[in-house]
């Protein structure tokens, strides 16, 4: 095994991520010595001033963790442009609603192509739940001639509204469960307090988790696996619900790392789906640097597919990221290139990344639940897997 060499956090860092591993500590001793992997996650991610989606360090980008679709290129946005503009045909007082619009660059190409269309914008709102990445997007968007239809929020609080709900790697950060199969026994996994730090704990699960994972591999016709590692989160369906509660018409467009049910819980899949990512490094240890590093783990699609049709939705389409841009127009991208000229180049570059299937093409899937719409939409033309969920 090769061992990481992994960059050294700043002094600044290293005082975030004490003081929010000293928050953890305390909810560890008020849980009792065992704190859930959910509310461990929670506070990573989440803690007020110190998780790390909430604090000001940089997330996105060179100098960030990770890299998102719409940073890799301008054309991600623009083929989810084509497809939102398609949603918005004779659509009155439409609504886009954008969920963790990151440093804002999606958002910008989508104003950009409206304004080159002539499309009239109703309302650009923006649901983000970090300071610091407001005012990143504000930077980015402020300026813009379209900037008056935007509008920041503090959640779904819309009802009877008809338009298009974007999730970009949104699902994925959800704070989720573990749990450990051991013959028939379904053991939640905890976070305590050990001698070096956080330790990994366990605990009998309870209802909220057991039934879920049992019932997982009983849908799919499989016994209990042994010794066997998975997430349940219990977050995503009631949040998905709540934004279709409100939803007339119109489709909340899902793009995010993910597998359908049998995927998700195929039984070489023994270890889950959870994964943290610091300053552009893969690691497994999530229970180290605190606040400092992304913790994410894969949407399970056919249950997100099951929720909506649970509150009179229609499932609309299912794909991989790389049929959806086929679909969407992303070949077209390349027109007006020299192939000989290096922007050629770099424009294919981005597209293998978006595309091949040992980058985002295939991993990355899209979804696409709503109601009131009569036809099928552009993203999904090429290649429609609905029937896999």
């Amino acid at each position: 095994m090769v061992l990481q060499t992994l960059p050294k956090p700043s002094h600044l860092s290293r005082v975030q991520c004490d003081r929010l591993s000293r928050l953890i500590s305390k909810r560890i001793d008020e849980a009792g010595g065992k704190l859930g992997f959910e509310a461990f996650m929670h506070l990573c991610l989440y803690a007020p001033e110190l998780g790390y989606y909430v604090s000001g360090a940089p997330k996105m980008g060179e100098s960030g963790d990770f890299m998102t679709a719409p940073e890799i290129s301008p054309i991600f946005s623009r083929c989810v442009a084509r497809q939102v503009t398609e949603l918005l045909v004779d659509m009155k007082d439409a609504v886009i609603l954008e969920v963790g619009a990151g440093r804002g660059t999606m958002a910008r190409e989508l104003l950009d192509h409206f304004m080159r269309c002539g499309i009239e914008l109703h309302s650009y709102k923006i649901l983000e739940l970090s300071p610091a990445m407001r005012e990143i997007q504000w930077q980015q968007l402020h300026q813009h001639p379209y900037y008056p239809s935007v509008e920041w929020v503090d959640a779904i609080c819309e009802d009877n509204f008809s338009g298009v709900v974007l999730a970009n790697e949104v699902l994925d950060s959800f704070p989720t469960n573990r749990v450990h199969i051991v013959g028939d026994n379904v053991m939640e996994l905890c976070v305590s307090l050990g001698d070096g730090g956080f330790t990994w704990g366990s605990r009998p699960a309870d209802s909220s988790l057991r039934e879920p994972a049992i019932s997982a591999f009983h849908a799919l016709d499989m016994a209990l696996p042994n010794n066997y590692t998975t997430e349940i989160n219990r977050l995503v369906a009631p949040w998905l619900e709540s934004v279709l509660a409100g939803l007339v018409r119109g489709a909340v467009l899902i793009f995010d790392y993910g597998y359908t049910r049998r995927e998700y819980f195929h039984p070489q899949r023994c270890d889950g789906t959870l994964t943290c990512f610091y300053q552009h490094h893969r690691v497994d240890t999530p229970l180290d640097r605190v606040g400092l590093q992304d913790l994410t783990s894969h949407v399970e699609f056919s249950s997100i597919a099951e929720a909506a049709r649970r509150v009179g939705a229609d499932v609309y389409g299912f794909t991989t990221q790389a049929n959806f841009l086929i679909s969407t127009g992303i070949e077209e991208s390349l027109t007006g290139f020299d192939p000989g000229s290096s922007s050629f180049v770099k424009r294919v570059n981005e597209i293998k990344t978006l595309t091949l299937p040992g980058e985002m093409g295939d991993i990355v899937k899209v979804m696409a639940v709503g109601r009131g719409l009569d036809k099928p939409l552009l993203g999904f033309q090429n290649s429609n897997m609905c029937e896999s969920l």
